[in-house]
């Protein structure tokens, strides 16, 4: 993934270094929960997030080197906080949406997977693409529910 990327191959051990301290942070803080997903499939989701992280990065700014002075540092530093506390958001939210739609959800959209290698893969119970996409659609609409009443309840306090 890193090379196809066109990110230097180095990128790989700092992306699995920072994963595990991820991977870790979340175990320590009670996010991760195992009974949802093995510990290698929700690192390769962490890594995977953060690959497209840096790909955003080097994207938006491919010549920008950080010059004394920096006065816009604060910029970034928020940025930063803004998308992890998004992950853990999301973590949350994916908790309280329980098995199995949590775990249609982050293969689909966390880890990746197509709709057809989750089936010949076997990483879900279900036979065919659409009988996935169903359910996975009405996994959506749940997680809608608790998003909105997420941030209803945020928004208030």
């Amino acid at each position: 993934m890193v090379r196809e990327s066109g990110l230097p191959e180095s990128a790989v051990s700092e992306l699995l270094h920072d994963g595990i301290i991820k991977l870790i942070e979340k175990m320590s803080d009670g996010v991760y929960n195992p009974d949802l997903s093995a510990p290698p499939t929700y690192l390769i989701g962490i890594c995977k997030f953060l690959l497209l992280n840096r790909r955003e990065k080097a994207e938006a700014h491919p010549f920008s080197p950080l010059e004394p002075g920096m006065e816009n540092l604060h910029l970034f530093e928020t940025d930063i906080f803004r998308r992890e506390e998004l992950e853990d958001i999301i973590e949350i939210w994916l908790s309280r949406l329980g098995s199995p739609c949590s775990d249609l959800i982050r293969l689909k959209y966390l880890d990746g997977y197509s709709d057809q290698e989750q089936i010949e893969m076997k990483r879900t119970n279900y036979s065919s693409v659409n009988s996935l996409k169903v359910t996975r659609s009405k996994c959506m609409d749940k997680l809608i529910v608790i998003a909105e009443k997420w941030k209803k309840q945020h928004d208030a306090s």
